[in-house]
């Protein structure tokens, strides 16, 4: 039997890092997913591929 893994948390996720704080940097990935028609209801806590 495999090792019961946690629950991920939006914390832990890469993308949390580039849009959940509040920098300079992320406000950047931010206008950008929003420049392409994506709100923030689409990336926000979920894991952002591609």
């Amino acid at each position: 039997m495999s090792p019961r893994r946690r629950p991920t948390r939006p914390q832990d996720l890469r993308s949390h890092r580039w849009l959940g704080v509040e920098t300079l940097r992320a406000f950047g990935h931010r206008s950008r997913l929003k420049q392409m028609g994506y709100d923030s209801i689409d990336v926000g806590g979920k894991p952002v591929v591609g």
